[in-house]
């Protein structure tokens, strides 16, 4: 493809030409294979590279393409030392400037690098401070969900994709970015409530952060490991501080939450494929999303005033609890099978909106009408382990932060969604000696053998989905040495089997009926089609039994068997085995 035509635009002869140089000077620059043998170009050098970009701009190309060339095509370290950041801003490269066709703008297009913008101290001639010094007040972009700058760069520094080149050493870097950039973002306007398409704001993610890392240096005390854990959790703390700071002082104003049709018409704008705007006087149009835009990729990324922190919902009582809360918590603590306590700090949640979650349905699925509050949790532990299932329209996002703000579901440090303790807990076993029976009462040495057995909890959908339930309620933890899980009891002991022989355990509930059955297919005791067999009723063939989702249904079993006791919910009166749907095999209905 011609490179006068990358950005959609006409190019000169001589610009087009220079922008060949330039691409053959950067793939060079990279070390690709072949490239100076197909271009009889010599090896390139960062000062090659930057040479070749003026070239472009001073036969007037435009600085935004050549960012978007360097953005995408130049390795992340080269960004490390500031000079390609101190050349865009020289020839007119500003911060809230769109420069790549999904809606970022350059700030949001560095701090998604694994080397983002240093902070001052530094030898750089562009540091994140500069950047965040010339951002318009009341110019605000985002991602495609919603999340603004701050969002990604807490993610990016907790998840560990800043510095990691840099190995063991890149935790240090990591720590002393987030404990020095988060302050640096609250004091350019950008707010820790402000929440993404999904119901996350920085401040949760943070607090995520910390109890994790809080965990991970308890669990490895005294160790490489855990003093790394304990710097990102110190890193962590302070973030928090700096972001209380800014809630408690500012004044009273718009809600930094969005109305459900503001997101609504961000996601289509964004489906729709519209192109990012300038900022012309249109984002007055626009209608506000989180974080105040309605934009991100492939839709408009400007907006108007950000909305401040204020407002009812950030009340000083709210602070004052969570700060004791983060204070208080050692995260070093195994399961206790008493211990009924939601881990999750819960954001004060405003009456209407959780009034309006628990009004929510399910809009799509096995359970569609359902409350949300009444879907089964093995139901949603199915359901976070597939891949787009809360993704891809506004009805879904949407459902996503009802069952967010109802406290079902909650998301990872890494931005992952997954379960919350009290949901997990709440699973019911699907076979075995305690079937029907909810998580939080089945015994530790159940427990104990069901991770013991290779290869049990992976063999299904259900299975899987057990699995979450049991790391997401704290009842076992990943073994990443040597695969598998391993139990956490409420004492130090590890019990592997129910019994002392697991032959004869396996024996004694084949012949009861409990809900194991070997099979001759198979080398491992699982037959090649038909996984499980619960008292006749229940079976998982891994052929067409799912909905349009592709959620496994199983045939003969009634909805109730899958019902939740929660307090306050009832049991619809007349739900029993699930009905044929319309239009649809019989074994689609059962979903």
């Amino acid at each position: 493809m011609s490179s006068s035509s990358r950005r959609g635009t006409k190019r000169s002869p001589g610009v087009a030409g220079a922008f060949d140089d330039l691409w053959v000077s950067v793939v060079s620059f990279q070390g690709k294979q072949g490239a100076a043998d197909s271009f009889e170009y010599a090896s390139s050098t960062l000062d090659d590279v930057i040479a070749k970009a003026a070239k472009v701009i001073e036969l007037g190309g435009d600085v935004r393409s050549v960012a978007e060339v360097l953005l995408r095509c130049i390795i992340d370290a080269a960004w490390a030392d500031g000079r390609l950041d101190a050349f865009l801003v020289q020839h007119g490269m500003r911060p809230d400037t769109v420069v790549l066709p999904e809606g970022d703008t350059y700030l949001l297009a560095r701090l998604s690098s694994p080397y983002p913008p240093q902070f001052r101290p530094c030898p750089a001639e562009v540091s994140l401070d500069d950047l965040l010094g010339s951002l318009q007040i009341g110019r605000r972009a985002t991602t495609a969900t919603g999340e603004t700058a701050l969002h990604v760069l807490v993610k990016n520094c907790l998840s560990g994709r800043y510095f990691a080149s840099q190995g063991p050493d890149g935790h240090q870097s990591r720590a002393q970015y987030l404990a020095a950039a988060v302050p640096l973002m609250i004091k350019a306007s950008f707010c820790a409530k402000t929440r993404d398409l999904a119901g996350r704001s920085a401040r949760r993610l943070l607090r995520e952060g910390q109890a994790q890392c809080g965990r991970g240096a308890a669990q490895h005390r005294g160790t490489p490991e855990g003093a790394a854990a304990a710097r990102m959790q110190a890193a962590a703390h302070k973030a928090l501080q700096a972001g209380s700071q800014q809630v408690a002082s500012a004044p009273a104003g718009a809600n930094p939450v969005p109305s459900k049709q503001a997101a609504a018409a961000a996601c289509a704008g964004r489906e729709a494929g519209s192109v990012p705007q300038k900022a012309s006087g249109a984002a007055s149009h626009r209608p506000e999303a989180r974080g105040g835009t309605a934009g991100g990729r492939a839709s408009s990324a400007w907006t108007g005033p950000a909305p401040s922190c204020g407002g009812d919902e950030l009340e000083e009582d709210e602070e004052e609890e969570e700060e004791e809360g983060e204070e208080g918590e050692d995260g070093g603590e195994e399961w206790d099978g008493d211990e009924q306590e939601e881990e999750e700090d819960e954001e004060e949640l405003d009456p209407e909106e959780l009034a309006e979650a628990r009004a929510a349905t399910m809009g799509y699925g096995m359970y569609a009408g359902r409350p949300l509050r009444q879907v089964p949790a093995s139901y949603l532990a199915w359901a976070v382990g597939e891949e787009g299932f809360f993704e891809g329209s506004p009805g879904r996002l949407e459902m996503l932060g009802h069952l967010i703000t109802l406290g079902r579901l909650t998301h990872d440090t890494g931005g992952e969604v997954t379960l919350t303790r009290s949901t997990a807990e709440q699973c019911r076993m699907p076979f075995g000696r305690y079937q029907g029976e909810c998580l939080r009462s089945v015994p530790e040495e159940y427990v104990a053998w069901l991770c013991g057995e290779r290869g049990l909890l992976d063999r299904s959908a259900h299975t899987r989905a057990l699995r979450r339930c049991l790391l997401a309620s704290g009842r076992a933890r990943e073994q990443w040495d040597r695969g598998g899980l391993q139990p956490m009891t409420g004492s130090r002991k590890r019990g592997w089997r129910a019994m002392d022989d697991v032959e004869e355990y396996l024996a004694a509930l084949t012949a009861g009926g409990e809900g194991y059955r070997e099979d001759v297919e198979g080398s491992n005791g699982w037959g090649e089609e038909e996984d499980w067999d619960v008292d006749g009723d229940y079976r998982y063939d891994g052929e067409g039994d799912r909905d349009s989702q592709g959620y496994q249904a199983v045939s003969g079993m009634s909805g109730e068997d899958w019902e939740d006791e929660e307090d306050g919910e009832g049991e619809d009166a007349d739900e029993g085995e699930l009905e044929e749907g319309e239009g649809g095999e019989e074994d689609d209905s059962s979903d």
